[in-house]
């Protein structure tokens, strides 16, 4: 004896008193479906179109009765296909049914990966031209504005997801294969990024940025500052007043002190940029930090000479040393 179950499963008979289907079909859903007027799915190709549009329009024309009630939905599976095959529904031409209940069905049943129906199947050419012109015209959600309830839900969904190792690992290997490392390269004038050195271009940056100053020359004519590869006429090394990076030149009066050479100069980062020497390590000598770097040593003199042009003024035996 079967005890109703109010949340529970059940088989059901569905009778048709129409003329466009066979008379009945049976089935197998929840008991709360059945009680608000669900009569059954068809998915055959022989009755579906016909099924749906009858249920839309001529509902009155079904009648669902609960056979048997169950605690699980497998139980229910497991009835339905032994009634189906009692009366061998998919021979019968009574029945709309075109085949058997499956006792592993969509509920509980693991649809991934090789368990997935469709697992390993491709889409021939064909099929893809018309799934992409069926698309054509219709609005994408491409700059669609989500709702913040919206948000919070994927939020929600993502929180405490890890990737498994081989699709991070597979990710990796994806993009090194895609990744084509550029290098800066200028003319003087324009910059570009390309893994090749173009004709007429050399490596660097035409900004005035540290980093990327490397293959130009810091140049001036007096009151226009640039980075050039070479220094044109009418020009000379050095910058005037502060560089594009507001940061400002050690122009002023400096001694440069080296065994019994003496030099004078008014531009500081210039003579070190000409005597392979580090600015940060002759500062150091200023301060006291070092006592000198390369065997020079650097002094800082008062302004006392109006400098027209960044230049060197040696006192002794230089030697060419500048």
């Amino acid at each position: 004896m079967n005890i109703y179950i109010e949340n529970g499963y059940c088989v059901y008979l569905t009778v048709y008193r129409g003329n466009k289907l066979p008379p009945f079909y049976i089935g197998s859903s929840s008991v709360e479906n059945v009680n608000f007027g669900y009569h059954g799915s068809v998915s055959s190709k022989r009755y579906k179109e016909i099924w749906k549009h009858e249920v839309k329009f001529n509902n009155d024309l079904f009648t669902t009765k609960i056979i048997a009630y169950f605690n699980t939905r497998r139980e229910a599976l497991c009835m339905e296909n032994k009634l189906q095959h009692c009366v061998q529904v998919v021979n019968n031409p009574l029945y709309i049914n075109q085949s058997y209940a499956q006792k592993n069905g969509a509920i509980g049943r693991c649809g991934k990966g090789v368990l997935n129906s469709r697992y390993g199947a491709k889409l021939s050419e064909s099929t893809r031209l018309k799934i992409s012109n069926a698309n054509k015209g219709k609005a994408s959600r491409q700059g669609a504005v989500l709702t913040e309830y919206t948000k919070t839900k994927i939020s929600n969904s993502l929180k405490g997801r890890t990737l498994p190792k081989e699709q991070i690992e597979k990710t990796i290997l994806s993009r090194k294969a895609n990744y084509v490392k550029k290098y800066r390269f200028t003319n003087g004038e324009h910059d570009i990024l390309s893994d090749v050195c173009p004709d007429g271009y050399i490596s660097g940056w035409s900004t005035p940025s540290k980093s990327t100053r490397k293959g130009l020359r810091a140049c001036t004519n007096g009151t226009e500052n640039k980075f050039l590869p070479n220094c044109p006429k009418g020009w000379w090394y050095g910058f005037t007043g502060k560089t594009n990076s507001n940061k400002p030149k050690k122009l002023g009066e400096w001694l440069f002190v080296k065994d019994d050479i003496q030099i004078f100069c008014n531009d500081l980062y210039l003579f070190c940029r000409e005597n392979n020497l580090n600015t940060s390590k002759i500062q150091m000598t200023l301060s006291g930090k070092r006592h000198h770097h390369k065997g020079w040593k650097c002094i800082q003199l008062p302004p006392c000479v109006n400098w027209e042009t960044p230049s060197f003024i040696s006192i002794g035996n230089n030697n060419g040393s500048t």
